[in-house]
């Protein structure tokens, strides 16, 4: 448990540094959503890692919890509930008063979390091994219904119409017939921004397009564009990337699952074990986001190979450069791209491109 327990340190220490270097280079941006929730985890972060060096904290909150309970069991659920209700009120005064984030503390979530937590860490030592299998098992089943129904890939734009423009739907069905795409039907939607999507459900693979995108490139661009999508279809980028996200579940499940196991071993106390299970998740989820942004970036230049390869490099060379104008670069912000950034630069992408010419 000492090695693991020291792991956990590095992890957070780590993490609070990438947090702390996501804030600076965003300071001027504070109101973003993204800032806003990154400095909240910083601060959740700070005050974890402060419980986790110091654990003695517990022992005084156990010994007001259990001079109003009188019951061992209940004072440790009680000192559970009681840590991140303090978590959540250090969140809310720093936010508001030190960063001047608007924020409201949602107790109602914490409880529910408390709550839930509380009664994984109340299962018996012997019933712990089958909840752990249970649940992998059923994450891992999940994976695989999505995977083959593929049901979860889905749409969010609104008001789709068939569409309008024959000539640009000819010219697509032309592109896909010769690149074995299979048949696909082709929709529009309002949007500002020129984008397209390839969506694949039950019903069969769809190609969605922006009105800017159809009104302000030309023909060429756009099927260079498509061909960009179809090939993150073709190289199956989805379900790739649905397994890793699924992967770091499952390794979240099986860091829980040692911390049960060996923090009983070890004769932990319940509220030790809980901050360290809700230690694991945070940096987990940034290593999440540094491997994902990394795989989803060499994507895109997978998608841009299949595109010059089954269509033309010159043309989405061209629509590359039209779409700097609507896109803001933020490549320039070492930790936000690095957690972030799901493309790389157009000036990468152009660059790599111009080479597959020569």
């Amino acid at each position: 448990m000492d090695l693991y327990y020291k792991i956990i340190v590095a992890f957070y220490f780590i993490d609070i540094l990438i947090l702390l270097g996501f804030s600076y280079e965003n300071r001027k941006e504070l109101a973003s959503v993204k800032v806003t929730e990154n400095i909240k985890i910083l601060i959740t972060q700070v005050f974890f890692l402060s419980l986790i060096l110091y654990p003695g904290i517990f022992d005084q909150l156990k010994l007001m919890v259990s001079a109003l309970t009188g019951a061992d069991q209940l004072s440790s659920i009680a000192v559970v509930v009681c840590t991140l209700a303090v978590k959540e009120v250090l969140k809310y005064t720093v936010a508001n008063f030190v960063v001047k984030i608007k924020y409201k503390v949602n107790f109602k979530q914490q409880l529910k979390t408390a709550v839930m937590l509380s009664g994984l860490l109340l299962v018996p030592a012997l019933w712990i091994p089958y909840l752990f299998y249970g649940v992998l098992l059923t994450t891992c089943g999940s994976l695989l219904i999505q995977l083959i129904s593929k049901k979860n890939q889905g749409f969010t734009g609104t008001d789709l119409s068939p569409l309008m423009d024959s000539e640009l739907r000819n010219a697509i069905n032309a592109y896909t017939v010769q690149a074995n795409a299979g048949h696909i039907k082709i929709f529009q939607y309002y949007n500002d921004e020129p984008n397209a999507h390839v969506v694949s459900n039950k019903e069969g693979t769809s190609l969605i397009l922006s009105t800017r995108l159809i009104h302000d490139f030309t023909v060429k661009e756009i099927i260079s564009v498509v061909s960009h999508e179809i090939g993150h279809e073709k190289r199956l980028h989805t379900p790739i990337n649905k397994f890793i996200r699924l992967s770091f579940d499952i390794a979240l499940i099986l860091i829980g699952y040692t911390i049960l196991k060996t923090g009983t071993a070890a004769g932990l106390d319940l509220p030790i074990k809980a901050i360290l299970i809700l230690s694991a998740a945070s940096p987990l989820s940034t290593l999440k986001n540094i491997l994902i942004s990394f795989l989803t970036r060499q994507q895109e230049f997978q998608a841009d190979r299949f595109s010059a390869r089954s269509y033309s490099a010159r043309m989405l060379i061209s629509a590359l450069v039209k779409l700097k104008a609507y896109h803001k670069p933020n490549h320039h912000k070492l930790i936000a791209s690095l957690l972030y950034s799901t493309h790389p630069s157009n000036e990468a992408r152009i660059h790599n491109l111009k080479k597959s010419i020569l």
